[in-house]
């Protein structure tokens, strides 16, 4: 299986994942999270592309078990590249979320 392609509802990105995802959910207004698949011995790129002019809204990315945000290399333009272990779930906290 190549690659994926995430569309996010309403917003100027999308996510492109290396590995196959499972469980993708992204509702307006809520956080996105999703499965990335494969071993966790291996990584896999996610990158956060944009779809639109402006740039990619303010946004956290997370780890289910880690405390820490993941940290981005931009690249491209303004797109953010991720370095994520397979066997992860991942949520990207909105930034409409942030706040809260």
């Amino acid at each position: 299986l190549p690659r994926h392609y995430l569309q996010i509802p309403d917003e100027p990105f999308m996510i492109y994942t290396d590995y196959p995802t499972s469980g993708f959910n992204a509702r307006k207004g809520k956080n996105i999270s999703f499965k990335i698949l494969g071993d966790g011995r291996l990584s896999c790129r996610m990158m956060l592309v944009k779809t639109a002019q402006k740039k990619i809204p303010e946004f956290m990315v997370s780890l289910k078990g880690n405390k820490e945000p993941l940290k981005a290399r931009t690249v491209n333009n303004g797109n953010l590249e991720y370095v994520i272990p397979g066997n992860s779930t991942i949520t990207i906290k909105m930034h409409s979320q942030l706040k809260r």
